[in-house]
């Protein structure tokens, strides 16, 4: 086979610019471009990456797209290509920064490993390369791999030392407001509210300088969290609909339906079943249904199996706890998966399917002893034992199970 001839890497090489160039020029409102092109965007980056002549325009085109990839949930379509483009020699600051973006993808895939190990190896990359924004920008991906293992003191150092780096360079508010948002994340999952609220505050304040919706919704989206978690309602509220303000024009499905699953969860606390119901169904959008977000959709079919269990409709509440039950199964979450399959438990006892209903608290009950040291897992024994010592005095009535709340961090 003859390589390619220098006419046809001209014109490739033009129109790997030509993309840059059209990305460049997306906003969220015309994130519909990036959707209707995406085909022809990763034909160029696939026949660009594989030539030597054109390697570095594929590759900053990829980092060009990559927030759009991210906010479409276009994830494991995309992998691949960053896969290809970290596999071949480049310059060590072009691979720190490749590096660090698919991380991203794998960590949002639920490969956490594999995340933080490309993290990692994209940190020495940055130092020996001598670039302070590459590098604040791998501590910041970094602070939020240890935020998900709950390493929360290795989390917080990463994220302060990205902070005071960002805070040194020229046109970085975006990278500072974003390092607040995780920071925000990791005080609230350490239980220091108020700071957790100070600091979003600020992100929120940094991100209203810019045209940047999705991005703002998403820190509002978890300063409700935070204050849900006070039982504070109505702050929650106010903080969601703002969100949902911001994103109704915008292409952000997972965003949206984020934000609805957390307002579905707040009208689930107010008893507000119907309202619930509502909520829950507009998150179950084609867009969420057809993405990667695997943990979203399972946490959103959950919510909908407990509020339709709620209002004792319960063979559809039944359908969407196995939807559920099977993608926790997938994404190997035994905490997650024995709050689910107690609470198909309860709809199969009010069905009359006692001997079944029995089998699954059982099985809730053993996942659950391998987490003793868990206050929400404790809880669930607690509601289970008694949910199945209930059905073995043959009294039915079924009651809902838990339910979590989505924090977005990218």
């Amino acid at each position: 086979m003859k390589p390619p001839g220098a006419r046809f890497i001209e014109s490739l090489a033009a129109n790997l610019i030509y993309w840059q160039e059209q990305i460049g020029q997306l906003t969220d409102a015309r994130m519909h471009k990036f959707i209707e092109e995406q085909a022809n965007i990763i034909l160029a980056v696939e026949l660009g990456v594989a030539l030597p002549a054109t390697r570095i325009k594929a590759a900053e085109l990829l980092l060009l797209t990559y927030p759009y990839i991210e906010r479409g949930g276009y994830w494991q379509r995309w992998a691949p290509l960053f896969e290809k483009a970290t596999a071949i020699e480049q310059s060590p600051l072009l691979s720190a920064r490749l590096l660090n973006r698919q991380g991203q993808l794998l960590r949002l895939m639920q490969q956490s490993d594999l995340a933080m190990a490309l993290h990692k190896k994209a940190e020495t990359l940055a130092q020996s390369a001598g670039d302070q924004q590459a590098l604040a920008e791998v501590w910041f991906n970094l602070s939020i791999d240890y935020w998900q293992r709950h390493v929360y003191e290795q989390a917080e150092i990463y994220g302060q030392k990205a902070l005071s780096v960002f805070q040194t360079l020229p046109d970085s508010q975006r990278w500072q407001a974003s390092m607040l948002n995780t920071l925000g994340l990791i005080s609230q999952h350490r239980g220091r509210l108020v700071e957790a609220q100070a600091r979003l505050q600020q992100s929120i304040t940094l991100w209203r300088q810019f045209d940047e919706p999705t991005e703002l919704a998403r820190v509002l989206n978890n300063l409700g969290n935070v204050y849900y978690e006070q039982d504070q309602l109505e702050a929650a509220l106010k903080y969601y609909r703002q969100a949902l303000e911001l994103l109704a024009p915008t292409e952000s499905a997972l965003d949206k339906a984020e934000v609805f699953v957390n307002l579905g969860a707040l009208y689930f606390k107010w008893e507000q079943y119907d309202r619930a119901e509502m909520a829950l169904r507009q998150a179950n959008s084609p867009a969420l249904r057809r993405s990667g977000n695997f943990r979203l959709r399972a946490l959103l079919a959950q919510n909908l199996g407990n509020t339709l269990l709620k209002q004792n409709q319960l063979v559809e509440s039944e359908k969407y706890l196995r939807q559920s039950l099977a993608l926790w199964q997938q994404l190997g979450d035994d905490l997650m998966l024995a709050n689910t399959v107690g609470t198909l438990a309860e709809a199969l006892a009010g069905q009359g399917q006692y001997e079944t209903a029995v089998a699954h608290y059982d099985s809730a009950l053993r996942l659950l002893d391998k987490f003793p040291a868990n206050n929400w897992a404790k809880a669930l024994t607690e509601e289970f034992t008694i949910g199945k010592s209930i059905i073995d005095s043959l009294a039915t009535e079924p009651k809902a199970g838990g339910q979590l709340k989505g924090s977005v961090d990218r």
